[in-house]
C-alpha cells in the first residue's frame, strides 16, 4: 500500500473539455494499492501522463494500472491505464 502519491485521473475530450478525479491505483501484478489524496486541496497527480513520485510505482508498468476514480456520486472504475493513455496522449 502507498500513499502521498495522490493520484488523480485527468482526462480530455477532443473538443477540449477535461475533468479531474483522485483515484485508488491498483497494480494487479504487485498486488500495489496506491490510495489517493484524502482532502480535497490537494490536486493530485496525473496518473496517466504525470511524473511518479514514487520509486515503488516508477519501477512498475504503468499501462497495467487499473484506475478507480472516487467522486461525489461514488467509486467509477475506469479499469486499466494503457488504454485510457493511448487515446487521451
Amino acid at each position: 500500500m502507498v500513499a502521498h502519491e495522490h493520484p488523480a485521473l485527468r482526462i480530455r475530450d477532443g473538443v477540449g473539455g477535461r475533468a479531474s478525479a483522485p483515484a485508488f491505483v491498483h497494480d494487479i501484478a504487485s498486488g500495489t494499492l496506491v490510495l489517493p489524496a484524502l482532502s480535497p486541496i490537494a490536486a493530485g497527480s496525473d496518473i496517466l501522463r504525470g511524473g511518479l513520485l514514487s520509486p515503488v510505482l516508477r519501477a512498475l508498468d504503468r499501462d497495467g494500472f487499473r484506475i478507480i476514480a472516487a467522486t461525489g456520486k461514488g467509486l467509477l472504475d475506469f479499469g486499466e491505464a494503457g488504454p485510457l493513455r493511448g487515446r487521451d496522449a
